[in-house]
């Protein structure tokens, strides 16, 4: 195995968790990769930090910002107005549950969730 980033002895056996052809990690990932808490922690905080491009996206689709497009200077006037509406709560609510699923989430499903030491 390449990459294994701790001092194993020689023919020391390892939990390993394979990958076929048909998934993100086989392409993000070597074909095993070593089944651990750390692993389990790591592959939940990616998914949830893919999940932080939600509240650009409902921004850009409640406001229209995104059909019209602009400049960054357009975009904070567009976000300034958006004060106190139902827009920057959902924006902000999906921010924060994307950052919470981060940082809380990922840890405790990654001690939780069954896992070779």
């Amino acid at each position: 195995m390449n990459s294994v980033d701790t001092d194993y002895r020689s023919g020391a056996r390892l939990p390993v968790q394979a990958h076929d052809g048909s998934t993100l990690l086989s392409f993000l990932a070597s074909t095993y990769t070593i089944a651990s808490r750390g692993e389990v922690t790591k592959n939940f905080m990616i998914a949830f930090s893919v999940l932080l491009a939600l509240p650009f996206l409902l921004f850009g689709w409640l406001t229209g910002f995104g059909e019209t497009g602009g400049t960054v200077r357009q975009m904070r006037e567009t976000w300034r107005a958006t004060a106190g509406t139902r827009t920057r709560t959902l924006v902000l609510t999906s921010a924060a549950a994307a950052l919470f699923g981060m940082i809380v989430v990922s840890p405790v499903l990654g001690f939780v969730l069954p896992a070779a030491a």
